[in-house]
């Protein structure tokens, strides 16, 4: 019956035997097992305030570099693995953490700021992942929630002098 109820309404999530869980994703069931500990909470590392770097954040690598306005490529990918950030609206070092309870920020596009929790909802993020989701904090402020989103503060304007070029890849 709850399994029913779960295909009509497309959310919330049901526990089976043997550690599976059912639960709606963008109007699809997904079956999976809990793993029997759930993944750690990501540690908070700080970058170092390097033009380029390259530094492992859970399962993801992360490579950024400065670039001056003229070294831009014409369009920018649009790739939500990909950040292209005005460098001189950042307060370094920037720091990569996981979500807490009451962060807020800003979402590209909006204007207003935004519970995380309910980015998180509102974009269909499982509740299984939304602890693993590198943030990238800059000061107190988070400036892109990696693999889904920018924050508008720091966007790309006509008066970006430089920009700071983020890219996540699979831990190598």
């Amino acid at each position: 019956q709850a399994l029913e109820r779960l295909t009509t309404q497309g959310r919330g999530q049901v526990t089976l035997p043997g550690a599976w869980q059912v639960y709606g994703q963008g109007g699809s069931l997904v079956l999976a097992r809990e793993p029997a500990t759930p993944p750690p909470p990501l540690v908070p590392i700080s970058l170092p305030a390097t033009a380029t770097g390259r530094q492992k954040v859970g399962d993801l690598v992360l490579i950024w570099q400065t670039l001056e306005r003229p070294e831009l490529p014409e369009v920018l990918s649009t790739d939500p693995w990909q950040a292209w950030l005005d460098r001189d609206k950042l307060s370094l070092p920037l720091v990569v953490r996981g979500w807490q309870p009451g962060d807020r920020f800003q979402p590209l596009g909006l204007p207003y700021r935004k519970k995380l929790q309910d980015f998180f909802v509102d974009a269909k993020i499982p509740r299984q992942q939304r602890g693993i989701i590198p943030l990238v904090v800059s000061g107190a402020e988070i400036v892109w929630v990696v693999g889904h989103r920018l924050a508008e503060p720091v966007k790309i304007t006509s008066t970006t002098r430089r920009v700071l070029h983020f890219q996540a890849l699979p831990g190598l």
